[in-house]
């Protein structure tokens, strides 16, 4: 079984400096006109900026949540208890665990099972449980709050009962300099 890992990073960071899509002299030198772009709802741009590669950092440094978001999904085929979930090509995640790639917060996890079952769901952070959520029926949605660094090992484990083909989901917000 494969998952999909889809990154969103919207700035690039060198140097301990982050920088907002590349500055360059064209975009600093092109005017921007605030008056010209207005907000979602057609009513007045909330813009200060006067040049178009200001108004680009003005608008990233203002955006909802102002950090990139992550997700990744841990499953295993079959009848699981006490076991690691996946992370890619069939490997369990305590042998090869998703490296968290900035230093970063997990915020949430949903797991399910093709079966109704009650079950035990272990986020490990370096095999230290960080997080248990416990699944009863089919899915279930937990809200985690828990500080991860830059390169620490992330994996799952399912406990407590037998799932059956369970895939997890864990989202996580990457902290920008």
């Amino acid at each position: 079984m494969s998952f999909l890992l889809l990154l969103v990073f919207p700035a690039i960071q060198a140097d301990s400096a982050v920088i907002l899509f590349g500055r360059t002299q064209p975009a600093i030198d092109t005017p921007f006109e605030p008056g010209r772009n207005p907000d979602f709802n057609g009513g007045e741009s909330q813009f200060t900026a006067d040049n178009v590669q200001d108004a680009i950092e003005e608008a990233f440094n203002t955006a909802p949540g102002n950090a990139a978001r992550s997700a990744i999904s841990f499953g295993r085929a079959g009848n699981s208890n006490n076991k690691y979930l996946e992370f890619f090509r069939s490997v369990p995640s305590n042998l090869t665990p998703h490296i968290i790639p900035n230093d970063a917060t997990l915020t949430d996890i949903s797991c399910a099972t093709s079966n109704s079952s009650t079950n035990d769901y272990e986020v490990k952070i370096n095999g230290s449980t960080v997080y248990t959520l416990n699944k009863t029926g089919i899915s279930e949605i937990g809200s985690i709050d828990v500080a991860v660094l830059q390169e620490d090992a992330l994996s799952l484990r399912i406990t407590n009962g037998a799932g059956a083909d369970p895939v997890c989901t864990v989202f996580y917000k990457i902290s920008l300099p």
